[in-house]
C-alpha cells in the first residue's frame, strides 16, 4: 500500500531523511492535512497516485492480453466464477460501477442469474472480488473507457488450467498422461471445463479405476 506525505514542504525534507519506509512514494502533497477537508485531501492524494495507478493498469492490460491469448486469462464470467472459487485467479481486473445481478454457488463455482430485488442475490463482480481477495489475489477496480473486455471482469490466472477433455462423462481419456497428471495435482487445486467442476479426488478416483 502507498504512503503518500502530506505537510509543509520545508517539512519533507527532514521526514524523509528519518523515514525509511520502501512504500514512501516519491512525490507529496505540500499542504497541512488540517488545514483542508479530508475529501480535498483524498482528491489530492489522487492526483499524486494517478500517473502510478495508470501505469500500473497499463501494465496489466497488456499482461492480461498476453495471459488470455496463451490460455492463462479469461473475460468470460462463468470461467471467471469458476476460476475465483478454485483460488486460481491472480489478478481480478473489474469495471467500476458496472453490477451485474448474480452470485455464485457456493459448493460448485458456477454462476447463478439473477434479480437484485431477489435478497439472495447480488452483484457477481463483487462477489468474484471477495472470492480473489480472500485468497490473497489483487482486485484493481477499472473506469470503463480504460477497461480492457466488455464483460465486466477480466482474470488472470495464477497458472495454466489441466486440459480435462477427455474426462468428460461417458468419454474415456485418449492418453494415460492426461488422468496421470490430473491425478499427481495437489488436492486444493480445482479445474474447469465444460462447465464441469472436477476435483483432484475424482480424477485420482479415474485414474485407479482406468489402472484397474
Amino acid at each position: 500500500m502507498p504512503l503518500i506525505l502530506a505537510g509543509l514542504a520545508e517539512h519533507h525534507k527532514l521526514f524523509r531523511e528519518v523515514s525509511h519506509n520502501p512504500a514512501l512514494t516519491q512525490h507529496a502533497i505540500d499542504v497541512n492535512p488540517d488545514a483542508i477537508s479530508l475529501a480535498a485531501l483524498r482528491d489530492r492524494a489522487w492526483q499524486v497516485m494517478l500517473p502510478n495507478y495508470l501505469e500500473r493498469l497499463a501494465g496489466l492490460v497488456e499482461k492480461f492480453g498476453v495471459a488470455t491469448a496463451g490460455g492463462h486469462g479469461t473475460d468470460v464470467l462463468t470461467e471467471i466464477a469458476a476460476a475465483a472459487s478454485a483460488v486460481r485467479i491472480a489478478t481480478l481486473l473489474i469495471e467500476a460501477d458496472r453490477v451485474i445481478p448474480g452470485r455464485i454457488d457456493a459448493y460448485s463455482g458456477a454462476l447463478i442469474d439473477g434479480d437484485l430485488k431477489n435478497p439472495e442475490m447480488g452483484d457477481l463482480l463483487d462477489d468474484c472480488g471477495e472470492r480473489v481477495l480472500k485468497a490473497r489475489g489483487d482486485v484493481v477496480i477499472v473506469p470503463a473507457e480504460r477497461m480492457p473486455t466488455q464483460t465486466g471482469a477480466a482474470a488472470i490466472y495464477r497458472y495454466q488450467g489441466i486440459s480435462i477433455i477427455n474426462l468428460r462423462k461417458n468419454c474415456k481419456p485418449s492418453s494415460k498422461s492426461d488422468i496421470l497428471q490430473l491425478a499427481m495435482t495437489p488436492m486444493s487445486v480445482h479445474t474447469c471445463s465444460f462447465q464441469l467442476v472436477v476435483t483432484i479426488f475424482e480424477a485420482r478416483q479415474h485414474y485407479l479405476r482406468c489402472r484397474s
